[in-house]
């Protein structure tokens, strides 16, 4: 890795956040799609306007804890990611979105069951979640 000014840093950080954000509410916005969900029932179900929420999918004021609560509204659950350039260059992307986010949302069929099996956690680790 090469050493970098503060300046492409900072371009960078920049750029890999916006593709992140990008990559994470266009597959909420899939997910409200499948489900037949509308903005207003993701307003409804985090307690806020539904302007808020159109703030929010254009990435506006984008945290952790709204992604973790966008991801809940659609029966999701966020789960961030940090790839290393070797391994993103091993795998094959979906699509290149998806290559380049941070983060993931997995739905589970039982959402309400926070204690996963460990069979559940293998599924996941076979998918290429890992787990420290």
């Amino acid at each position: 890795m090469s050493k970098k000014t503060r300046d492409e840093f900072s371009r960078e950080k920049a750029y890999e956040r916006e593709v992140a954000i990008l990559a994470f509410t266009e597959r909420i916005v899939e997910l409200m799609q499948e489900q037949g969900l509308k903005r207003s029932d993701l307003a409804k179900a985090m307690g806020v306007t539904k302007p808020a929420i159109t703030k929010l999918l254009d990435g506006a004021n984008f945290t952790f804890e709204t992604a973790c609560a966008l991801a809940l509204a659609v029966n999701g659950h966020f789960v961030p990611e940090v790839r290393s350039e070797a391994l993103l260059s091993l795998h094959e992307p979906a699509d290149e979105s998806a290559a380049m986010s941070g983060a993931q949302i997995y739905q589970f069929p039982e959402r309400d069951n926070l204690l996963r099996t460990s069979e559940a956690m293998d599924e996941l680790f076979e998918a290429g979640v890992a787990y420290a």
